[in-house]
């Protein structure tokens, strides 16, 4: 991390999803969100696409693998490190609303500041029987400028470099057994 950026907070959760049933299952999705936004100061704040990576947050992008979410003094990235990975929004007050985006592994849209619901989508594909698919979510929380929003992204890839490092995944999306 750039030594001049302050740290931000980032909780960290690891997903496994193991296929216990004895026929493959196909077209599984995982989404990690909340319902509702209240961030900072605001029940309406900004949300918007973002890429993360070890260089930063790129709010550039009309889609990515976070949404990052800000009002106030204080912003809110959730991220997931994995390919299939797209942060959502929708309008409020029910996670569902994330939910019932069509073809959210394409998502785009501009950044809006609304009352809504967001979210990280991550398509897994299928698993044979007895096979396990291991996730990574990120929420990440510090200031709303371009700093403290590198400061989140940066914070966010160290651990998760660290956590992928620790449970390497027992499959990953499309993975074929040798």
């Amino acid at each position: 991390m750039d030594p001049g950026i302050r740290e931000a907070t980032v909780l960290s959760l690891l997903v496994e999803v193991k296929n216990m049933a004895s026929d493959r299952l196909t077209n599984l999705e995982a989404y990690f969100g909340t319902r509702d936004d209240w961030i900072g100061t605001s029940d309406r704040p900004t949300k918007s696409p973002a890429f993360v990576s070890s260089d930063g947050v790129d709010l550039t992008v009309s889609g990515g693998n976070a949404v990052m979410t800000k009002s106030g003094q204080a912003a809110v990235i959730i991220y997931s490190p994995d390919a299939s990975a797209r942060g959502l929004y929708s309008r409020c007050c029910s996670f569902q609303n994330v939910l019932d985006i069509p073809n959210p592994e394409s998502f785009t849209g501009p950044a809006t500041t609304d009352d809504g619901s967001y979210g990280v989508y991550n398509n897994i594909g299928g698993l044979d029987s007895m096979e396990t698919a291991t996730l990574f979510y990120f929420y990440g929380v510090g200031e709303p400028t371009p700093i403290g929003l590198n400061a989140i992204a940066q914070q966010s890839t160290v651990v998760a470099e660290a956590a992928v490092a620790a449970n390497p995944p027992v499959c990953r999306i499309g993975c074929v057994e040798a």
